[in-house]
Order: C-alpha cells, then structure tokens, then sequence
C-alpha cells in the first residue's frame, strides 16, 4: 500500500460509515476506474511535500468517499426494495467499521481483470465482503 493510501485513509476510516448519505460528496462526475485510481495513489505517494501532494490525495479521497457512497445508496436502494434479501448488511450510520489497512489491502489485492470496474463497483463488492448478511 502506497503511502498516499495510508495518508488518505487515516481521515477516511471514520468518515465512510459514519456520515448519512446525504452528507456524502457529490457524485463521482466521470467513473474513476481501479486502475486509473491506483495509478493516481502511487504517483501522489512519489511526490514531495507540496501543494500539488495535498491536492492529489483530495482528490483521491475524495474519489474514495463519492464511491463509498454511491455503493452505499445502492445497497439501502436494494434493501428498500421488496426483491430478493441483499447481500450486503451495512451497520448504521454513525458506527464506523473499517480501519485503513482492510480497505488499503482490498484495493491493491484486487486482480488484474478488475482495474477496468469502477471505483463504485468495486466499493459495492468491498462492502458486500466486509458486511455480508448472516
């Protein structure tokens, strides 16, 4: 894990459960794949200190959190549904979950095949393995 990742989680730990959705970020306006964010966090970890640093790990976390919401409105859209029972089962708002290394190591154990998925997509499988429905 870069340690752009490591900087950017540090903040987004309790910020990615804890919010309602609708203090979420704005959505992501065009998709950021896998790839295209790994590539942005390890060029964001070579580089000094400076302006341009702070402002590429905005930018990345704010990728990360837009994600992370957009997944989670995805799965309350689906439990609200009266279709089949989700497979995701979130805790509630306020009772953050997830430490920086789990996300961190999901991110970059994720196979070749799925750098092509979206940020979005791949947040909705995150939250579907860190909290299935028993």
């Amino acid at each position: 894990m870069t340690l752009a990742l490591r900087l950017i989680a540090l903040t987004l730990a309790p910020a990615v459960l804890a919010a309602p959705l609708a203090a979420q970020p704005a959505p992501i306006a065009a998709p950021v794949t896998l790839g295209e964010w790994i590539a942005r966090d390890q060029a964001a970890g070579r580089l000094a200190p400076s302006a341009e640093r702070t402002a590429a790990l905005d930018g990345l976390q704010r990728d990360i959190l837009a994600a992370l919401g957009a997944a989670r409105a995805g799965v309350e859209a689906q439990a609200a549904a009266a279709g089949p029972k989700p497979v995701t089962c979130l805790p509630p708002p306020g009772t953050p979950q997830l430490t920086s290394d789990e996300l961190g190591m999901w991110l970059y154990t994720r196979p070749a095949s799925a750098y092509g998925d979206t940020l979005e997509q791949v947040m909705a499988r995150f939250l579907a393995h860190r909290f299935p429905c028993r």
